[in-house]
């Protein structure tokens, strides 16, 4: 089995599942963020050679993908994230959770590159974490925690996920409301 990313609205939960379960993905970079997202995560696994520049390169890549057993192999070896490794991000998330008294969730999804980049620029300067992770390893620190108590969360736990942390509470709703309305002026 081989995934293919869709062109030009990038997948990134559905990446992420077909990555979860060790299956090859195969991504096309699009312009935009919104068509970067897989390959992004390709990138930071390793994976470039199978992020295609081009619709030409995009077919090459899956037929050799397809038709070569041993490179499947490798490349199901290369992204299986080990459960000792997903629950080191869980006990990363707790710890986060449980340091701060509040934080935000925001979805990313429609941001270009330059954008997402700008936005943790801002976090940075104003001192605030800004963490993206799998949504189930956030929803299952969450429930580990107190699942009654943020219950009403895990349904927007959905699309590109980040996850804004600061000491003052304030400080998150003040850069997100200001990121979007210079983002209108754009």
């Amino acid at each position: 089995t081989v995934y293919l990313d869709t062109l030009g609205f990038s997948g990134f939960n559905t990446v992420l599942q077909a990555i979860e379960r060790n299956t090859p993905v195969v991504a096309y970079e699009g312009q935009f963020m919104r068509g970067r997202f897989a390959s992004a995560i390709l990138r930071h696994l390793g994976l470039i050679d199978m992020v295609a520049t081009n619709p030409d390169q995009f077919i090459q890549i899956t037929v050799r993908i397809v038709q070569d057993e041993g490179l499947r192999r490798s490349i199901k070896k290369k992204i299986e994230m080990t459960k000792t490794q997903k629950n080191e991000v869980i006990e990363v998330l707790k710890d986060k959770f449980s340091q701060y008294n509040n934080f935000y969730v925001t979805n990313t999804e429609s941001l270009t590159v330059a954008q997402v980049t700008k936005l943790r620029s801002v976090c940075f300067d104003k001192q605030v974490e800004m963490k993206v992770a799998k949504n189930t390893l956030i929803k299952k620190a969450l429930e580990s925690l107190d699942s009654e108590k943020y219950a009403g969360m895990f349904e927007s736990l959905n699309n590109v996920t980040a996850l804004m942390f600061s000491e003052n509470p304030k400080d998150p709703a003040m850069i997100l409301s200001s990121f979007r309305t210079a983002s209108k002026t754009d």
